[in-house]
């Protein structure tokens, strides 16, 4: 029996890694033994840190060949990058990573996370990165002529000829010019899932002040930020007429419903009856929504509420 398994449901909670032969080609100029100018053409790795919450890319490294040096600097590019977006160098409950250098490796990663879980040895599909790879190739390498296509070991056919490889070669770019390639694919995969990243990030945080304030159980807090993931993840692809399909159509609505559901029993079981009830609460959760007639009317008779670190403050 296969065990199924699900995403986490929030940033932070869970990262992996991956060495990945980036199906990019460029060229460089050696000298061979003969004292000869010759011109040969490589892909190299890129180790990615990814989390997989949205599949946003935490941390890189781009180097000639994978090596424990070139991960640990991954790693420390991902603490960089969270710094940048959360103010703070935050580690991740759990790590996992494919076996490479395990036992070197290991302390590093244990001194990295709470929770360290290589994937086991021949299991392709422990490792979730694997599939991103595919996926962001597609997207992101396929277009370029100095493309390699899936790797050696795909069917002929996913590979670029030898006849397109000799025309274009020309215009192959140097090891500079491939690593701004990268750099570049990196940049516009966070710009696409950094806001949803940071958001939902920023909204747990908020909520763990709501959690003490209100007494409200955490795991109708976690509901509410998953349903409200799970609407903007159905609804961004319909502002695209070009992309709706009946099953698009179905999910959005199903998504709009549960949030509809979700928000509801939030306000009226642990909120409407609270003296400290309050318009920036909605406002914070969101819990209007969107192009929806169905909204939440605003307390008339209730104090404005501040949340801060150091307590309440009560604003008449």
């Amino acid at each position: 029996m296969q065990v199924k398994r699900s995403g986490p449901t929030s940033p932070l909670y869970f990262r992996t890694s991956d060495g990945w032969d980036t199906e990019l080609l460029y060229a460089e100029k050696k000298t061979n033994r003969n004292g000869h100018s010759v011109t040969t053409y490589h892909n190299r790795p890129t180790v990615v840190v990814l989390d997989p919450f949205n599949h946003y890319i935490v941390g890189y490294a781009i180097g000639t060949n994978e090596s424990t040096v070139l991960i640990r600097q991954a790693y420390r590019n991902a603490m960089e990058h969270v710094q940048k977006l959360f103010g703070g160098y935050y580690k991740p409950w759990q790590i996992q990573s494919d076996n490479y250098q395990k036992k070197n490796l290991t302390p590093f990663y244990q001194s990295c996370t709470e929770y360290y879980t290589p994937a086991a040895v021949g299991n392709a599909k422990a490792k979730v990165i694997e599939p991103f790879f595919h996926r962001w190739n597609d997207e992101c390498f396929r277009i370029f002529c100095n493309s390699s296509g899936y790797g050696v070991k795909s069917q002929k056919f996913l590979q670029p000829s030898e006849d397109f490889i000799e025309r274009n070669k020309a215009h192959f770019p140097n090891w500079n010019g491939v690593v701004g390639q990268i750099e570049n694919a990196i940049a516009g995969c966070r710009a696409k899932t950094r806001e949803a990243y940071v958001w939902i990030y920023n909204l747990i945080d908020k909520a763990q002040q709501y959690k003490s304030t209100f007494n409200i159980p955490e795991k109708v807090l976690t509901n509410l930020v998953v349903g409200r993931f799970a609407w903007s993840t159905a609804y961004l692809p319909m502002l695209n007429p070009a992309t709706h399909t009946p099953k698009l159509i179905q999910a959005k609505v199903a998504a709009r419903k549960a949030l509809e559901g979700l928000a509801r029993d939030l306000l009226q079981g642990y909120l409407v009856h609270s003296k400290e009830m309050t318009g920036e609460i909605r406002v914070d959760f969101d819990l209007r929504i969107p192009r929806s007639h169905s909204t939440i009317p605003r307390p008339t008779t209730a104090p404005s509420l501040a949340v801060h670190s150091n307590g309440l403050n009560l604003l008449n």
